[in-house]
């Protein structure tokens, strides 16, 4: 989005300050001034290359500086050209495709403020106001820089539009200068078709890509991330240079969802051999820029009726004296209130702007900690399930040790009975075997017995026989 300069909210950047002044006065009496106090244009060419600008930015800075399109340089004017090498651009450039901008087909410049202003957005109709400044340039419908509108011719020097600060400017001359303009824009407008010529199947299939993209939801593609995308396609730098001015439609160096759409529709068109235009036809114009095309002429059509109607009251009232003086000031009054109002416009919109991004953080804020929330809750759950599980583990390790104990107890009393058993067996055994023992001792002492007898009574029947005998 264009921004105003420095001039309504702080120092003009674009003062040359006496230091200054001084510093490029020496600057230039080094070059060796002819009689005249002028320089060449070779001379002024050779020394503006020393600064590292590019070319283009020299042209530009040579047709601001050169005011009556001389090829030399008087004394009075090197500080300009040299002090306009200083400021930063104010606004960022597209991302280079390897080579420099095609410059589109001239158009009329229109007489803008003598305030240094950068370059307006598409549909903002410049004001009119005194002719003491050379003009600047404003962004064409096909994304063209500034600086691709100045042609350079051998190095950077080319003729810019004479300004005569000694003709007539009156109310006539405003409203024939504003007319045709208007007149053009009234036919552009009504020659858009009602439809975009890019199909909706591809509509979609790049709205999908480009979301894919656009991570954080700001609504447009940066220099870098739409290079890094349309470089996909393998075409030479020249087309997606020419590609990249044709889909900038509003020169921010960023492109939005439609301008996008737009690219990638061209990338499409020049794979499949059809021949890039030079200016970006009204079809193909994204309907979102169509509407502030249409917004921008109803506020034209507003500005040259309340002109037709101060000059309809002017030339009733032939009493006072106008000079050119008072018309130049009125002109140059009404031109800053025109500045004025769109500056506050401007400013209206980006605050709506901020506040939408605003709501758009906050939204995501609030979405990132509900899902903040959500993965806590449910880590709290999963760590609650994974301690129920420790639990229930250590559970069943016990409840397993309990048993194991049980079984050894068990196995020892088992194995405790069964030691009991085998002792008594065997007890039992020894037992039997001593009565076996003892049973033979008494059946042989009762057969000693029965045997001692036996010689007993022999030995008794002996004896009676030898008494007897």
């Amino acid at each position: 989005m264009a921004q105003f300069p420095t001039t309504f909210t702080g120092p003009d950047v674009y003062l040359i300050s006496v230091d200054e002044r001084a510093k490029h006065d020496q600057q230039f009496h080094s070059l060796s001034p002819n009689a005249g106090g002028y320089i060449t244009g070779d001379q002024a060419r050779n020394f503006f290359l020393q600064s590292g600008l590019p070319p283009p930015v020299l042209a530009q800075i040579w047709a601001l500086a050169d005011m009556n399109t001389k090829t030399s340089r008087p004394p009075a004017t090197p500080p300009l050209p040299q002090s306009m090498k200083q400021p930063p651009l104010p606004l960022p450039p597209p991302p280079a495709f390897g080579l420099p901008p095609i410059a589109p087909i001239p158009t009329p410049l229109p007489v803008v403020p003598p305030l240094p202003l950068p370059p307006l957005p598409v549909g903002v109709s410049p004001p009119l106001v005194s002719t003491a400044q050379p003009p600047l340039t404003q962004p064409i419908a096909n994304g063209a820089p500034p600086s691709a509108i100045m042609q350079p011719i051998s190095g950077f020097s080319h003729a810019a539009p004479s300004v005569n600060k000694t003709s007539s400017f009156n109310r006539s001359s405003i409203k024939l200068q504003k007319g045709p303009s208007f007149d053009s824009t009234s036919s552009q407008i009504h020659s858009v078709p009602p439809d975009w010529a890019v199909p909706q199947s591809s509509r979609l299939k790049y709205r999908q890509l480009f979301n894919s993209h656009d991570k954080m939801m700001s609504g447009h593609l940066t220099g870098p991330q739409a290079r890094t995308i349309l470089m996909q396609s393998s075409l030479p730098q020249g087309q997606l240079a020419t590609i990249w001015s044709l889909s900038d439609i509003d020169q921010d160096g960023k492109l939005t969802a439609e301008e996008f759409i737009l690219a990638m529709h061209l990338i499409d068109m020049a794979m499949s051999g059809v021949p890039l235009p030079p200016v970006l036809p009204p079809e193909y114009l994204p309907p979102t820029f169509r509407r502030v095309r249409s917004d921008s002429v109803q506020s034209d059509q507003k500005v040259v009726q309340e002109e037709a109607e101060e000059e309809a009251e002017s030339n009733q009232d032939k009493k006072l004296p106008v000079t050119f003086e008072d018309k130049k000031r009125e002109n140059f009054e009404r031109g800053n209130l025109e500045l004025e109002k769109r500056r506050q416009a401007l400013q209206e919109q980006q605050r709506k702007e901020q506040e939408r991004l605003a709501a758009l953080e906050r939204e995501e804020q609030e979405r990132k900690e509900r899902e903040r929330l959500e993965q806590e809750r449910r880590r709290q759950q999963e760590l609650e399930k994974q301690l129920e599980k420790q639990r229930e583990l250590e559970r069943q390790r016990e409840e397993e040790r309990r048993k194991e104990i049980e079984r050894r107890e068990a196995a020892k009393r088992e194995l405790e009975r069964q030691r009991q058993l085998e002792w008594e067996r065997q007890r039992r055994q020894e037992l039997l075997t001593q009565r076996n023992r003892e049973q033979e001792s008494i059946v042989l002492l009762k057969a000693r017995k029965k045997t001692l007898e036996f010689e007993l009574e022999a030995l008794n029947d002996k004896k009676n026989q030898l008494e007897g005998n």
